[in-house]
């Protein structure tokens, strides 16, 4: 592991990588000393195609004529299908498909799209295509182009082909492809070449011309030239030609030539080499290329392009501009590499989550945070979580903790304000639409106050001092919650991570008993777990490693363990409130908490807004002047049949609680000081002095009323299975 490496980026490299599953002869003939096999990884991609590419051009040459001598052979016979023995030739062909690059044009644009492939040619000559319904077949139908083709099939990548009094611009071929008749005739000519059987899919440069290309930024002459003698017989192959094309409107200066990137497939397996391939083209080329400003070369006076091509004085070597290097916005230190490959229970830095390397490659948070997103969406189907979908996580801010290297909730010292920063479990509660809207016009709002800059310091420590989200307080929030946070850890460390597996036993655990969803997982309960993850992420996590560690002989690889919570689990039983569980989550007892207006589930230290404890004293009414909700008259009315003057006391006796253990609305102050009588029409002091409830604020709060039900059915049950009432006071 060098120092270069380091420096050049995070994740797959030059060095672990390789360009494709096949070398080239010339290359293995290369001796051991000499400056190729011990040059540093490259740190662009045009010093990599110069450090990989054959230096012997009739490696590239013979690949190339021996496709060119089967298709004559397979046209000479009309075979349209490659023998068995044919193929067999083909695959175990060394320099077909070697360090593929592939340009295509668009169609519509003035754009021009690098296709970049990695993989061997045997995996593409079995590939199949379409084209507007037609099946294309295999390569193998087809070998004259000498195309492999990745597993893309979209239209955009069959509307080109070589056709007459087509201009070398990227303006003349935009205008000649906007024409539906010249992107759709060649399907019908009679012309051998033309027709759908032989249609090329994508054009291939071997890489010691694309970085030739790229080095020189030639002109039409000097392209030409180049292109004549990499073929011996000098005679310009088909394919050839027609990369001339697409090659000139990158040296053409007039045309203000977009670009984009995107990166073919061969095969699955290739999936971490495409993408280390990719990162390295999109760092040479840039968002435009074509902005920086270059050295016009000098060009010969003989007529560009011959019509015989023959030998040609050779123009000066232009000087070159590099591409300014656009600054990245997410970069990982050096100690933040080791540390990561560390907690991803990895031995070197190329075998880390390929996440990163991808956030690297980021222009900003926003194009960060979609990256992490798409990542988790896929790792939930890989994972095999098949019912819903990713909760509405704030990528965000989980993209700038990581960035800052905040990796463990709670911050150095675990305290309470920072229990949501870092990859914590917090980040993951589902949220509601609303509360989504909410939290992005509270951040909108905070940014716009602190770049205002006439706050004073006491009200920026206001601002930045905010309680972290609230945990999980029911079962689906508690699945979910895991489910997502188990999916982040796997996309940010892979699944060997230790700490993924506890958690992910977890997950399995308590997606089993669904049947306690009204049992066992209370508010307490689903706090608590939470809290014993975010424990065990703070441990873990915490720890920052160095280049030594990763390079000592026992590795110090941290440990993670959810064991003792999942016998908890298992068993049923409450897991034990630890000592520094947050004061805020507690409820004193009680199994449920407070409620905010907005439905938000709240733990009954406290009060809410302008609500105080007695200073909102509802008016008493006689039972059968309540209004009393649909809800609680569903649960209820069986019991007022056989027990007309039962009420709140009466219930919670029925089970040995108290009605100090029920949960209340924040607006009441605490459960001591609500009367729950009213709630459900019984209350009968016509001078009450406990907070009586509106019909509205009941109204308001679907989950204040799902949660009392729940608390008051099992004493309503109780009672109504008693054969006779007893007497009540």
């Amino acid at each position: 592991m060098s120092e270069d490496r380091d420096q050049e980026g995070f994740g797959p490299s030059a060095a672990t990588i390789p360009t494709s599953n096949v070398t080239t002869p010339a290359a293995r003939a290369q001796p051991a000393t000499t400056p190729a096999a011990n040059a540093q990884p490259a740190t662009t991609f045009l010093a990599w195609g110069k450090s990989v590419a054959s230096d012997d051009n009739a490696a590239i040459k013979a690949g190339f004529s021996i496709q060119h001598k089967l298709r004559k052979e397979d046209q000479a016979n009309n075979k349209t299908i490659c023998s068995d023995r044919t193929k067999t030739r083909l695959r175990n062909n060394v320099q077909l498909g070697t360090g593929s690059f592939l340009v295509v044009m668009d169609s519509v644009s003035t754009k021009l799209n690098w296709i970049c492939a990695a993989g061997t040619f045997s995996e593409g000559l079995m590939s199949s295509s379409m084209y507007d319904g037609m099946d294309i077949g295999s390569i193998s139908d087809r070998i004259d182009d000498s195309e492999p083709t990745p597993g893309i099939t979209g239209r955009m990548f069959w509307n080109y082909y070589k056709c007459e009094n087509v201009g070398s611009s990227a303006t003349g071929m935009s205008a000649f492809y906007s024409n539906a008749e010249n992107r759709t005739k060649f399907y019908t000519a009679t012309d051998d070449k033309k027709t759908f059987k032989w249609m090329p899919v994508f054009l291939i440069l071997p890489q010691e011309l694309v970085a030739w290309f790229l080095e020189n930024e030639p002109t039409a002459f000097e392209l030409y030239e180049k292109l004549v003698g990499l073929y011996e017989t000098d005679v310009l192959p088909e394919e050839f030609e027609l990369a001339c094309h697409w090659c000139l409107c990158g040296c053409n200066e007039r045309v203000k030539l977009r670009q984009s990137l995107q990166v073919a497939l061969f095969s699955p397996k290739e999936k971490v080499c495409a993408s280390w391939y990719r990162r390295r083209v999109a760092t040479l080329l840039g968002p435009n290329p074509n902005s920086a400003p270059r050295t016009s070369p000098a060009v010969s006076t003989t007529p560009a392009g011959p019509s015989t091509p023959g030998p040609q004085p050779t123009a000066a070597t232009p000087a070159v501009t590099p591409s300014p290097q656009k600054a990245k916005y997410f970069s990982v230190s050096t100690t933040g590499k080791y540390t990561i490959t560390i907690l991803s229970a990895k031995t070197t830095t190329a075998h880390v989550s390929p996440v990163w390397g991808d956030l690297g490659d980021a222009e900003d948070v926003f194009e960060c945070a979609t990256t992490l997103k798409s990542a988790c969406v896929k790792m939930r189907k890989d994972l095999g979580i098949t019912d819903g979908s990713m909760p509405l996580l704030d990528y965000v801010q989980i993209i700038n903790d990581l960035k800052a290297m905040e990796f463990a909730p709670g911050g150095l010292h675990f305290v309470f304000d920072k229990l949501g920063k870092g990859i914590s479990i917090l980040q993951c509660r589902g949220l509601t639409a609303q509360e989504a809207s909410n939290r992005q016009t509270k951040q909108v709002a905070a940014h716009a106050t602190q770049a205002a800059g006439n706050l004073m310091y006491q009200e920026n420590l206001v601002l930045l001092k905010r309680d972290p989200a609230d945990p999980a307080a029911t079962y689906n929030q508690l699945v979910k919650c895991i489910t997502a946070y188990g999916i982040l850890v796997a996309v940010l460390f892979t699944r060997a991570c230790p700490h993924f597996q506890e958690v992910w036993k977890i997950r399995e655990l308590v997606a089993k008993m669904d049947q306690e969803e009204d049992g066992y997982f209370t508010a307490s309960v689903c706090r608590l777990i939470v809290f014993y993850i975010i424990r065990d992420a703070h441990q873990y996590f915490a720890n920052v490693f160095s280049k030594a560690d990763l390079n000592s002989a026992v590795i110090p690889f941290p440990s993670s363990s959810l064991t003792n919570l999942g016998g908890f689990i298992n068993m049923k039983v409450e897991p034990p409130r630890p000592c520094d569980f947050p004061q805020k989550w507690r409820t004193n007892g009680a199994k449920q908490g407070g409620f905010e207006q907005d439905g938000k589930h709240q733990s009954n230290e406290g009060f809410s807004g302008s609500a105080g404890g007695d200073n909102k004293m509802g008016g008493g009414s006689m039972r059968g002047q309540a209004v009393v909700h649909s809800d609680f008259k569903a649960l209820l009315e069986p019991l007022y049949k056989k027990m007309p003057k039962a009420n709140i006391g009466d219930i919670c006796q029925a089970t040995g609680s108290s009605p100090d253990r029920l949960p209340f609305l924040n607006i009441a102050g605490s459960a001591e000081k609500t009367c729950y009588n009213h709630i459900i029409g019984a209350c009968k002091f016509r001078r009450c002095h406990r907070y009586h409830a509106t019909a509205s604020e009941i109204e308001a709060i679907p989950e204040f009323r799902r949660v009392l039900c729940r608390a008051l059915k099992p004493g309503v049950d109780k009672l109504l299975s008693r054969k006779r009432p007893y007497g009540q006071n």
